[in-house]
Parts: structure tokens; sequence; C-alpha cells
């Protein structure tokens, strides 16, 4: 039996599917974070930020030091050792206090961007934050370490890079990243956000913890506001939210069917695949999973019943709720409303009643 010689067309399709493919596993590789060997240029711009700088016992500082340049040294990554790690204005250089110098041991592949001090040099960007501005600094997750980086920036804001080391500080294990918000640990969670680059159309927080050396995606809760609900006054409601818990999710939106006695808010399951999950429109849902009614009505407390549904579908204290200091919640307890919730069992026992407990 013979078989057709295959055509010169259907070589060079398969020559550049692989091309096209390679060419992505390449340029995936060059945005992953990862260490760097050091290089004789590393090692002269180590030495000069770092001369005559000696590292306090037992004390982490960030600071531009007496040469000039931002640094954060200390026992840095709770393996008994003391690092100093340097902006280098190209990669972020990792030092090692040996025997009464600084050693450098490895670099990062990330370009540090951040809003420098007045007097140091022309600031890169205006963060509109209150807060010193600085390129990196460390946190501690379930008494794990972790390095966060100030990276690029966008129009509508600063992206971070959170790195998780080995104990010995010679591999990266785990990353994730964050736009817009600075990654903070809070409830012993990690807390990254991302949002929409256009008019604010969707925001989202992730909460995260580590298992097994990696960044696992634990709970989330998302807002979106399509950019046009502003012109649309006589219009029902098309705002919607996204919970998230340990692989359940929950679509929540504005009871906008035709009913004399509309809810507050229909939710629906959902089967969260990726990070953002909200999809677009109600027609595709069916039946809902839940509806919940707030008495009395007060329009002047609807944070308060979105923050109220974060805390019974991500199962985290309600002033976790992104925004809520800022909107003038911390301080007040929780509204007493008289709830009804219809639907399943589950939702009514388990979820939204008020004497639920997850």
């Amino acid at each position: 039996m013979k078989f057709a010689k295959p055509s010169a067309a259907f070589v060079f399709l398969l020559c550049l599917l692989f091309t096209l493919l390679m060419a992505k596993a390449q340029n995936d590789d060059e945005f992953k974070v990862k260490l760097l060997p050091i290089t004789p240029e590393m090692e002269a711009a180590a030495a000069k930020a770092m001369q005559s700088c000696e590292p306090q016992e037992g004390k982490i500082t960030g600071e531009i030091n007496k040469n000039g340049v931002y640094t954060l040294t200390g026992e840095l990554f709770h393996n008994g050792r003391v690092y100093a790690i340097i902006d280098d204005n190209e990669d972020v250089i990792l030092c090692e206090w040996r025997k009464g110098a600084w050693k450098p041991v490895s670099a990062i592949n990330v370009h540090t961007v951040w809003n420098f001090p007045p007097g140091y040099r022309e600031p890169k960007v205006e963060r509109g934050s209150d807060e010193q501005p600085r390129p990196f600094w460390m946190l501690d997750l379930q008494d794990r370490p972790l390095l966060v980086v100030a990276s690029w920036v966008e129009k509508e804001g600063q992206n971070y890079f959170v790195i998780l080391f080995d104990s010995k500080c010679e591999r990266i294990l785990s990353t994730d990243s964050s736009f817009g918000l600075p990654p903070v640990v809070k409830y012993q969670y990690l807390l990254t956000g991302d949002s929409s680059r256009v008019k604010s159309e969707w925001q989202a927080t992730y909460f995260s913890r580590i298992q097994n050396n990696t960044f696992v995606l634990m709970k989330s809760w998302e807002d979106s506001l399509p950019w046009h609900a502003e012109d649309r006054e006589d219009q029902p409601d098309d705002s919607s939210n996204y919970a998230s818990l340990n692989g359940r999710g929950y679509v929540i939106l504005p009871d906008n069917r035709s009913s004399k006695h509309p809810a507050d808010y229909v939710i629906f399951p959902s089967d969260p695949t990726e990070k953002r999950s909200i999809p677009l429109g109600d027609e595709t849902h069916g039946k809902p999973f839940a509806a919940i009614y707030f008495a009395p009505k007060m329009d002047l407390y609807g944070e308060e019943k979105l923050a109220y549904l974060f805390k019974k579908l991500t199962g985290l204290p309600r002033e976790l709720y992104p925004d809520f200091e800022r909107l003038g919640m911390k301080g007040r307890s929780e509204p007493q409303w008289k709830i009804k919730v219809t639907g399943s069992d589950e939702a009514i026992i388990k979820l939204l009643s008020p004497d639920s407990a997850r």
C-alpha cells in the first residue's frame, strides 16, 4: 500500500506551526521570573552599591543607602543568613554577607520601576500613593518569606511580582503577580489584584495560600461594571459580582427579573476554571441557586449588602471586602437586616442566612 507524499504546502504549514509554537514558548520564557547567574558587570554594580555598608544585626532595613542605591538588608529568608537585595536598575541582585563582605549569589530578571524620592533622580512613575515608594519589600505568609518586586507600569497602574524561594534562596519555587494592588498578607492569605486596562470595567481581588511550595488561589471576589452603565439610567442594572471558594464559584446579579417583589440579588453557581470568571449577561445562567432579600431596602447600604455576600460566599472576614476602609465601613458594626433567602437548601441553610456558618 502506498501513501501519498505530503504536499509542499502541508509541510510548510507544519514548519510554520512549529516555528510559532517555539516563538511562543521563547516569549513565555522571557516573561518568566527566574534567577540569573552573576556576571562580572553585576559583581561590579554590587560592589559599588554596597561599598562600606555593613548589615545591622537582627534588623531588616529597606532604604536608599549612603551610596545612593536602594537596598533591602537583613535576615530576609528565615535561614540564619544575612542578605542584601539591590536595585540594579536592570535586574535585582541578591548578595549574601560572608566573612565580612557582600558576595553576589544570584539575580532576578525583573526590572524594577518605582517612584524615586525627590532629590535622588527623576521619578519614573507617579503611583499616586501616600506611602513611601519602594522597589521591593518582604512579606511573611505561613511562616514563609516572600519577596515583592514593583515592576513595569501601565497607564492604569503598577505591576508587581511575588516570589517564593526555597529555604536556601537558591531556587524560585513559585511566583504570583498583581496589578494595581500592592500585594499584602492579611488573615494568612496573600492578597493580589487585577483589573481591566480600560475604564474600570472590572476589578478583582485574589486570596492565595502556599500549598506544596506553590501559590494556590483559594478564594476570589470580582466586580464588573460595564463602562456604559453610567449612560444607561433608564436601563436595568447590569453590574455583576463573582465569588469563589475552594473551587466553587458564584455569580451575583441584581434581580432584574419581572417580579412584583424582586430580590436584591440572584445568585447562580459557576465553575471557576480561571481567575476572571464573570460571564457576560445572565441569560445563560439558568435557574438561580439562590435569591436574597434585605429588609428594609436602603440603597445607602448597597456596599454593605455586597460585603455581607462577600463574607458568606468566600468565608472571609468582612474586613477583607475590597475597599472596606475606603468606603467607611471600618469601625461600623455589621447591619442587622431582616434577611430572606430562597432557593436551594444549601443556600438557605449553609451559605446565606444570617445564622449560617462556613
